[in-house]
């Protein structure tokens, strides 16, 4: 079920879960990006050996306008490009995302891996699933979708 959550000095953004990495916000003023399209993503890659993947997190913490002005890649903005990158980061004791690495970015060579990477410190999860396991030690992948700012 979708919300819309206003931000002070912002437009409205609306925010919906997914099916396999629950993230999906709407920037719309200055450095313009969005977590995670609605269209079906491909099914997650199986985590490393002995790390469980978590597939529904529940966010404590996502990154928000500013956070994603600040690192909107400059020679995609100056071209007026939009790109998508997809993160794998473990899950550290406390919720924060530990060991992150660029599991896809599209087009490559306009530095939105290395956005999606800066802005992974800014996302903490729940310390429990929904069925009470814990979170640490486990394994996400997040996409993030960059529109280039209006």
């Amino acid at each position: 079920m979708a919300r819309a959550v206003s931000v002070p000095n912002r437009r409205r953004i609306v925010v919906a879960p997914i099916a396999v990495l629950g993230l999906i916000a709407l920037f719309a003023a200055g450095g313009a990006a969005r977590a995670a399209d609605p269209a079906p993503a491909p099914a997650p890659a199986p985590a490393p050996a002995g790390q469980p993947q978590v597939t529904r997190p529940h966010w404590t913490r996502k990154p928000d306008f500013g956070d994603f002005a600040r690192f909107y890649p400059a020679a995609a903005k100056r071209a007026y490009i939009g790109g998508r990158a997809v993160i794998e980061c473990t899950v550290g004791p406390k919720g924060g995302l530990e060991t992150c690495s660029v599991v896809e970015e599209t087009p490559a060579g306009y530095g939105f891996g290395q956005a999606a990477l800066d802005l992974s410190r800014y996302f903490r999860m729940s310390r429990q699933t929904d069925e009470g396991t814990s979170t640490a030690g486990g394994v996400v992948r997040i996409p993030l979708n960059f529109t280039p700012p209006q």
